[in-house]
C-alpha cells in the first residue's frame, strides 16, 4: 500500500510497536504492514497468552519480550532512531519508559486506546486527569471507533490527531459457512463477572423452557466457569487459536456478547464477520457499529429476563429469517478488519513524517534567522 499523500518518503518509516500482552489478531494485524518495504517495523511485546513463536511466525518478524530482554538492550531498541511509536499499556511502568525514551529520541507518540465514552464520573475525572498525565506525553490516538472517538474529545485530544481502525477481526478466517448452522448459541471470553456470564448462564436457563434443543457454547475460562459446569444444555470448551474459534462461530446461529462493561470486544466482530446473530448489552461498546433489528438485539447489560427475551423472539426466526440476519452481519463488520488496520497505519505514519518534516523546517528556519 501507499501512503495516503503522492510524496512517498526518502527511505521507509521506522515505526516501532509496544503491545502489553500481545495478543493473536494483533500479531494478524501487524503482518498486514511487516512486508510492506516502505516500512521498517520493531516489536516490543510483554508476556502473551498465545505461543511467542506462533505470534513471530505469524507477524513475520522478531518481538523483543520485555519480560526476556535486559533493561540495557530494551533501552537500546527504544531510543534507536524512529518516527513513530505505537504503544498500548499505558497502565505499566515499562511500556511508559519505552515510550517516554523514543519520544525523548525524536519519535511521534500514538497511544492506541479502546476504552468506551461511559459519561460517568470516573471518566469526567479521568479527563481532568489525562490531560495533566498523559496528554504531553502522546501526539495521536488510535481508536477502534465512535465511542472512543467522544471519549478522546473528552480527553483532549483534537479530531484531527485521532484515527480509528484499531480493531478488527480477519475476514479470511471469521467468515459464514455454506452449510446449515445447528441451533447453537455461542459465547467467546472470560468466564468473568465482568463478562456478563452469570446473566447468560441464567438467561439461558430460562430460555430452556421455551427453545429445548439449542444448546449454549462457551469458549473460555475464568472463576465463573463453575457455574456452567453441569448446567443442561451448556458445553464449556477452553480458549482456542483463532481458525478453532472461527470454525465453532460458522456453528453458531446466535453469537452473545452480555458484558456489564466492554470497551469494544473483537469477538463481536468476529461474529458478525461469521454471519451469526448477535445479542449484545448497551454496556459493549461496539454494538451499535454491529447490530440493527435487522440481525439481533441490544439488551440492558445484568438483565437476564431480557437477555432471555431477546434469545427467545431470536430462537423463533426461521431459516429466511436467520440469512437475512446473517448478510446483515456481515454487510455491518465488513468496513472494520486488516485493510483497514493497515490503512490507518500508514495514515499514522504519514502524519509522523510530516510533524517530523515541519519540526525540521521550522529548526531550520530558526537557525536561519540566528545566523549573523
Amino acid at each position: 500500500m501507499a501512503f495516503p499523500t503522492s510524496a512517498a518518503p526518502h527511505r521507509p518509516v521506522r515505526v516501532t510497536v509496544i503491545w502489553h500482552g500481545l495478543p493473536a489478531y494483533a500479531a494478524r494485524l501487524l503482518r498486514s504492514v511487516a512486508d510492506a518495504p516502505a516500512v521498517e517495523l520493531t516489536v516490543i511485546g510483554t508476556e502473551s497468552p498465545a505461543d511467542p513463536e506462533y505470534l513471530q511466525r505469524l507477524i513475520g518478524r522478531p518481538v523483543h519480550w520485555i519480560e526476556k530482554c535486559s533493561a540495557a538492550e530494551l533501552r537500546r531498541i527504544a531510543a534507536a532512531p524512529t518516527d513513530l511509536c505505537l504503544r498500548t499499556g499505558w497502565g505499566f511502568p515499562e511500556c511508559n519508559a519505552l515510550a517516554a525514551t523514543a519520544r525523548a529520541n525524536g519519535a511521534r507518540v500514538c497511544m492506541m486506546i479502546d476504552n468506551r465514552w461511559r459519561a460517568d464520573l470516573r471518566q469526567w475525572l479521568g479527563g481532568l486527569y489525562f490531560r495533566v498525565r498523559w496528554r504531553g506525553g502522546m501526539d495521536y490516538a488510535w481508536v477502534p471507533g465512535e465511542s472512543a472517538t467522544v471519549l478522546c474529545g473528552h480527553f483532549g485530544i483534537p479530531r484531527d490527531r485521532v484515527v480509528t481502525g484499531l480493531y478488527g477481526g480477519d475476514a479470511a478466517v471469521f467468515h459464514p459457512a455454506a452449510a446449515p448452522r445447528p441451533e447453537r448459541i455461542g459465547f467467546v471470553g472470560q468466564h468473568i463477572r465482568r463478562k456478563g456470564l452469570d446473566v447468560l448462564l441464567n438467561a439461558f436457563s430460562r430460555l430452556r423452557s421455551v427453545a429445548p434443543h439449542y444448546e449454549l457454547h462457551l469458549y473460555g475460562a475464568g472463576d465463573l466457569q463453575p457455574l456452567a459446569q453441569g448446567q443442561d444444555g451448556v458445553q464449556c470448551h477452553p480458549f482456542a487459536e483463532p481458525e478453532a474459534i472461527a470454525a465453532a462461530m460458522r456453528t453458531f446461529r446466535i453469537f452473545v456478547m452480555p458484558s456489564r462493561d466492554d470497551n469494544w470486544p473483537l469477538a463481536l466482530h468476529e461474529a458478525a464477520l461469521s454471519g451469526c446473530a448477535l445479542v449484545a448489552t448497551d454496556a459493549v461498546g461496539n454494538a451499535a457499529e454491529f447490530i440493527t433489528a435487522a440481525n439481533g438485539a441490544i439488551v440492558p447489560a445484568g438483565d437476564a429476563v431480557a437477555l432471555c427475551g431477546a434469545l427467545r423472539r431470536l430462537t423463533a426466526w426461521d431459516d429466511r429469517r436467520f440469512r437475512e440476519a446473517e448478510a446483515e452481519s456481515v454487510r455491518r463488520a465488513e468496513p472494520y478488519g486488516p485493510w483497514r488496520w493497515r490503512e490507518a497505519f500508514f495514515r499514522l505514519c504519514r502524519m509522523a513524517l510530516d510533524a517530523g518534516a515541519d519540526a525540521r523546517g521550522a529548526s531550520i528556519v530558526g537557525a536561519g534567522s540566528a545566523a549573523p
